[in-house]
């Protein structure tokens, strides 16, 4: 709950992972072999740019117990980051099938299909998580992306526009519906949802919302507060933009030099331009 708090703005980013963190080590000096609590630290390494032990964390959870859901989807998550999209996709698949009553799990795993370019399967999933439950937040926001991106994006916007009635100034929505007018060719709308967010940070300085702003602005081609916002993300530790990075909502920067090199110097990979 810190965790996801943290990286959407809702609390102190620093706040939230050092709460996170001593949660997760008492659950692990509870008991050392739990595959949910090594997840959830596995995935807090993270946040210190310990790739390597928070990846021999969460293997160590997949082999106590392959078969936690948890754990598949901590393990997508490592593999987006890392930038293989088919062990991705592996492992949120299997989130899903363990646990296919699971609303969110299934909209995760509609999300990383969505980020992988599989719209039609993004649909899918994401329909299936709503017919479980109708007020799943993250099956809302991808189902309205892939409509987007499917050519239906009229359609989108009714449906963050619901969406937003629910939630209101939620970022991860603010982000979906400004996503959803670069569709519909509504720059200036966008920019109008960057302002907002902005101003959000204005009044709460400790928040952190430069990943929205970044992913809006890539979008649109306002580089220059890419840019701003995609270096103030890294310096506040905000892991979703490196994890966005060969996902399509980064696809305009997957060559371009400043990304490609931050990724360089925290040992990650990068996408090369013979690349599909």
């Amino acid at each position: 709950t810190y965790y996801f708090m943290g990286q959407t703005g809702q609390m102190n980013a620093m706040d939230a992972f050092t709460l996170a963190n001593e949660y997760a080590a008492k659950a692990l000096k509870n008991d050392q072999q739990s595959p949910f609590a090594l997840s959830v630290m596995s995935f807090l390494k993270l946040y210190g740019w310990e790739w390597k032990e928070g990846l021999e964390m969460l293997m160590k959870a997949l082999e106590i117990n392959p078969n936690d859901p948890v754990s598949q989807l901590m393990a997508a998550e490592y593999y987006v980051l890392f930038n293989n999209t088919e062990k991705a996709l592996e492992h949120a698949q299997k989130c899903y099938q363990l646990d296919p009553l699971s609303a969110n799990n299934l909209g995760e795993a509609a999300r990383h299909f969505l980020f992988a370019g599989k719209t039609k399967e993004a649909l899918k999933l994401s329909e299936e998580a709503l017919l479980i439950d109708p007020y799943n937040l993250v099956s809302r926001n991808i189902h309205a992306y892939a409509l987007a991106l499917s050519g239906i994006p009229q359609r989108a916007l009714e449906e963050i526009q619901e969406t937003y009635k629910l939630t209101g100034d939620f970022p991860l929505v603010l982000m979906a519906m400004a996503f959803v007018y670069t569709q519909l060719g509504g720059k200036e709308k966008a920019m109008e949802i960057v302002s907002k967010l902005e101003m959000m940070m204005k009044q709460m300085p400790e928040v952190h919302l430069d990943f929205a702003i970044a992913l809006i602005c890539v979008n649109i081609g306002e580089m220059e507060k890419f840019y701003e916002a995609y270096d103030h993300s890294l310096e506040k530790r905000g892991l979703w933009l490196l994890q966005f990075y060969g996902t399509i909502m980064m696809k305009p920067v997957w060559y371009d030099e400043h990304v490609v090199e931050s990724r360089k110097k925290l040992g990650l990979p990068v996408k090369e331009k013979s690349s599909k």
